[in-house]
């Protein structure tokens, strides 16, 4: 999953109880650039958070929906497919926001930017400077809200194509999100929910 998405379980997922419900979040957001099992240097919290990433990721990357999702980007994007349906499911997420929160979308993702900013401090140094670097443009873009906007998927799916090893041009996802939109909106909105539910059973699980 991308972004808004990882953002929003780390939330919906966090029990009353735990004490840090920001170090999940920072965790969840920081997962990708966290290698291994050592992760001594971290919080409790933020730990979880990354295993809650790893978890997600695991979920989805198995899972029939997605890869019907997948499957009509394959001929185009060939082995990121899944990474561009990730980024449309952030769309869809967006449009959808309503469906699966009461907070509005916009109060949601102005409190991330805020634990972001103020969380950044419990990371290595590498991490925090890349925060700080990254964190302006998400901020004055807006990125979590204009997720659902057309104009908003474009600009990160191209961010995407910048970020490739391989291929690009993964702005013309666009077109198949919308001639087979109704497609995406049904593997998504019966895929989601299942992925909650996933997300929610692992803080009552041990860790691996």
């Amino acid at each position: 999953m991308n972004l808004l998405a990882h953002f929003f379980l780390s939330e919906v997922a966090v029990p009353a109880s735990l004490p840090n419900s920001n170090g999940v979040l920072i965790g969840n957001f920081i997962a990708d650039f966290v290698r291994g099992r050592h992760l001594e240097q971290y919080s409790p919290s933020v730990i979880q958070g990354i295993y809650l990433h790893r978890k997600i990721d695991d979920f989805t990357d198995h899972h029939a929906l997605p890869k019907q999702s997948a499957e009509r980007l394959k001929s185009q994007f060939g082995r990121y497919a899944p990474v561009v349906v990730d980024v449309l499911y952030d769309h869809l997420l967006a449009v959808e926001w309503q469906r699966f929160s009461e907070q509005p979308l916009e109060s949601f993702a102005a409190r991330v930017y805020a634990v972001l900013q103020q969380e950044r401090h419990q990371l290595p140094e590498r991490i925090q400077t890349f925060i700080q670097t990254f964190l302006p443009h998400m901020v004055q873009h807006n990125w979590l809200v204009n997720y659902g906007t057309q104009y908003g998927i474009e600009r990160s799916l191209e961010s995407l194509s910048r970020r490739a090893q391989y291929g690009g041009g993964f702005e013309r996802a666009v077109e198949s999100l919308n001639t087979h939109y109704t497609e995406y909106s049904r593997e998504f909105i019966a895929f989601f929910p299942e992925l909650i539910h996933v997300s929610q059973q692992f803080f009552h699980r041990p860790l691996d």
